[in-house]
Formats: structure tokens, sequence, C-alpha cells
């Protein structure tokens, strides 16, 4: 644990609530002032969470080039551990041999050069039908709303990348209810949270944003683990020479127990 002295500089801070109050409307402009002060590492502390700020690319890459094992982990907020998003998602799980199993995998089956050659036709197809949809939409109504369409069409990509299949219609009831849904994910996960600054508090969950992403999180999850449970369903063991989309590798994954990796993924 490191001593006080050996902390980087920063401004003194409040009582209990630290620097939260110093950073103004505008934090990434204070953070860029006070970095006149205090040079490109800055100590604050938000709340009762320490917090250190890097604000030059010569001090980025001493920290996550030659220290990158040190400086891994992830900060997880309230929101994320809706669901225990936190520890299935590769976005927001720690590093970790989990993390890297799913790193590997998306590497080599989604992220190839071959792979997304492969995936050329499927994204003109979705495309084209975001194109048709808006245009659709145009005529019936005058006004589209682009965002929507735009949000649907990157759901059926993905859809169609890992199940090969459109998961949503724009026309559906739960096309609609997913791309709300999608809304709501970004609004809780971008609110702040007095309990990512107070963590004694997270068990009151004092402005309900947890409750509020297990709530949309878990119905979202729910439409998603559908198609998974329809797969598993109708899967066709006879069927060795179709060509497998990720969906059918996560479902075959026997991992090597390297690292305690685990041999199956949930």
């Amino acid at each position: 644990m490191y001593g006080s002295r050996q902390l980087p500089p920063g401004p003194q801070g409040w009582p209990v609530f630290g620097n939260m109050f110093d950073l103004g409307p505008v934090p990434h402009q204070t953070l860029a002032s006070l970095r006149q002060n205090y040079g490109p590492v800055l100590w604050l502390r938000l709340g009762i969470v320490n917090t250190m700020v890097v604000s030059s690319a010569e001090a980025a890459m001493e920290m996550f080039k030659n220290h990158d094992i040190s400086f891994a982990g992830r900060s997880i907020t309230e929101a994320t551990r809706a669901c225990c998003y936190d520890q299935g998602s590769m976005a927001v799980a720690q590093c970790g041999p989990y993390w890297r199993m799913l790193r590997r995998l998306c590497t080599t089956e989604l992220f190839t050069n071959k792979r997304i050659s492969e995936s050329k036709n499927l994204r003109r197809k979705c495309i084209n039908d975001v194109i048709q949809w808006i245009s659709d939409e145009a005529k019936m109504t005058g006004r589209v709303e682009v965002a929507r369409f735009v949000s649907l069409m990157s759901f059926n990509l993905i859809g169609n990348l890992m199940l090969s299949r459109d998961l949503v219609d724009p026309q559906s009831k739960e096309g609609a209810e997913f791309f709300t849904l999608l809304a709501r994910f970004t609004q809780w996960g971008g609110s702040p949270n007095i309990a990512d600054f107070f963590p004694f508090l997270r068990w009151l969950d004092p402005q309900g944003i947890r409750k509020k992403m297990e709530r949309d999180l878990g119905r979202g999850l729910d439409i998603v683990s559908r198609f998974v449970k329809e797969r598993l369903q109708y899967q066709n063991p006879d069927q060795e020479n179709t060509k497998k989309d990720f969906l059918d590798v996560l479902l075959e994954f026997e991992g090597d127990r390297k690292e305690d990796e685990p041999t199956k993924i949930s």
C-alpha cells in the first residue's frame, strides 16, 4: 500500500466529499487546468474513492505499456453490477482468465480479416434493410426517427454475425421495446450515482439506478436469451457441415484449463 508521500500531487479537497465539488460543470476542462498546477498525473478523492487522472500521452504510455498489468483493472459502477453484467460482458469485465478467454474467442472468430470479409454481404443486407425502413417510414408518417432505425440495424447486424438471423423488425412491438431499453441502458449507465462515490450506500441504492438497470437490463436479456434457447431447442447434431456462427462456437466451447479458464461458457 502506498503512503501519502508517494501519491501524485493534487488539490486537498473537502472533508467527506473530497474533490467532487472542485470539478465544476465541465470536469474535462477543470482537469486540463489542474494539470498546469499539479502536472500530468493528478490524484483526486471523489467521495471516499481515490482516483488518479492521467492527462498526457507520455504518462499514459508509461502506465499502460510499461505497467499494464498493474493498471489493467476497471472501475465497476453500480449500474454495471445489475444482473451480473460486469461479470459476463467483455466490455466491463475485470482483466483475468475469463476476460482473456472471451477476447481470444472474439479475436479469432469475429475480428480477423477473413471473418470481416466474409460478413461483407451481411453488412450490405443490413444497410439495405435500414434504407428501406427509413423510406417506408417517411412515406407513411412523413417523419423519421433515424436513431431508432440505426440502433435496430446494429442489433440485427450483431444478430446475423452471432446467430445468423435478424433479431427484430422495426414494426414489431418487441423491436420498439428493445430500442427503448437500449436508450435506458445508456441513461442509467451514464448517470452520476452517489453510491459509486460512497460504496457504503450501495445497499440503499439512494437514486434507484441499480433497480432501474436491473429492470431494463433484465428485460433486454430476456429478449436476447430467447434466441439462444431457440437454438438449443432446435439444434441439429447431424448438421456438421453447416457453417457455424459465433453462437455455435460459444455453445461448443471447451476450455483447456489454462490459468483457471472455464471449460464452458454460461
